[in-house]
């Protein structure tokens, strides 16, 4: 098997009804969740935090990383977890990724090569294997094969910087039907090129979200990694079929990935702002304080906290900070365990059940 060579981009592909209609219905949703995100009395950033950080836990969770569901939520209060460490790097880089694009929102070998620094900050990996692409031959298949039976040899090292140089350039424009189309095949040339010697498939998947960062320059919008964890298989079967020139399969497969996606986010956005309507009054109500609303929506994004993080992230002090969650406590609104040290973590309960929805408590 050789290397894969063919990464020109763009792509040729037939555009047909069935893929029209999946367009037609991913764009729909996707106008729809932009216009909720953006058109509503709470800041965006509040309702997309723990959308961000569920798109890190799963996207990490592909790449093998064994931090449970249940527990996304208190990994903030396991600093020294290495598997921590990696999905807060992860939600660090979707959290800033206007850091990430130049001024006119344009990615770059500079900042792709600062995302895979970033993915591994504060982990125990040399720095030299950081930040630059991969300089050796690598092949993807079982556990403990080789080059000669591997599934499936990415671009040889030596094409790397040119194969890199179209795909940039292909992701800065516009050369087809709809940007979603672009992301589908954008993300896919990403996965065949392979560029680096590690975390290729998280770089890929931060991309997507980045993509359309790009088209509506004021929130991230697109995430994927949850459904592609529900259809792992699939997934890797369509990525497949794109490196023998099968791209309306794989095309198809990314919209109806997206559409879902969008759909499931669509209906926690809802019970989320339900719960915001709901809830919001009853906190300033029960503080009788001008920080009533800070400290509710500061557990609304946040969704858990110690009081320690909340009075460093509010800059309120610590004795009135728990003198609020004592009070939160005592109505129900949250919930409390100890964590290291008999401190406690608490936990908006109707908040965490929309996104991690299980019986915990």
């Amino acid at each position: 098997m050789k290397p894969y060579d063919n990464t020109d981009l763009p792509v040729n592909f037939k555009f047909d009804i069935e893929m029209m209609k999946l367009l037609v219905k991913a764009r729909e949703l996707y106008t729809k969740y932009n216009t909720i995100i953006t058109y509503q009395e709470i800041d965006s950033k509040l309702i997309l935090k723990p959308f961000i950080l569920q798109e890190s836990y799963k996207s990490c969770e592909l790449a093998g990383n064994p931090v449970s569901h249940s527990s996304l939520y208190y990994i903030k209060c396991q600093p020294d977890n290495i598997y921590a460490k990696e999905i807060l790097n992860y939600n660090s880089i979707l959290d800033n990724i206007g850091n990430y694009l130049s001024s006119s929102f344009k990615l770059s070998v500079w900042y792709l090569n600062n995302i895979h620094k970033d993915l591994f900050k504060h982990l125990p990996i040399h720095p030299s294997k950081l930040g630059k692409y991969r300089d050796e031959v690598t092949w993807i298949g079982p556990r403990g094969s080789s080059i000669y039976d591997a599934e499936y040899i990415p671009s040889h090292p030596l094409d790397i910087p040119v194969l890199m140089s179209n795909y940039i350039k292909h992701f800065n424009k516009s050369y087809s039907l709809d940007k979603l189309i672009e992301m589908a095949i954008s993300h896919a040339q990403f996965e065949n090129i392979h560029p680096y010697k590690d975390a290729n498939g998280r770089i890929g998947r931060i991309l997507v979200p980045i993509q359309a960062f790009i088209e509506t320059n004021t929130h991230v919008s697109v995430f994927v990694s949850e459904v592609i964890k529900d259809n792992e298989y699939m997934y890797y079967r369509k990525l497949q079929d794109t490196r023998n020139d099968k791209w309306e399969g794989y095309i198809k497969f990314f919209l109806e990935i997206v559409i879902e996606q969008l759909q499931r986010n669509i209906k926690r956005i809802d019970e989320m702002l339900l719960v915001y309507k709901k809830d919001l009054p009853k906190v300033i109500a029960l503080l009788k304080e001008k920080n009533g609303k800070r400290v509710y929506e500061y557990l609304f994004s946040n969704i858990t906290s110690t009081i320690k993080d909340a009075s460093d992230d509010l800059h309120i002090d610590y004795q009135t900070i728990r003198n609020y969650f004592t009070r939160l406590f005592d109505t129900g609104l949250i919930a409390k365990h100890k964590i290291n040290k008999g401190e406690y973590v608490y936990t908006y309960v109707k908040m965490y059940n929309i996104h991690v929805p299980v019986n915990w408590i």
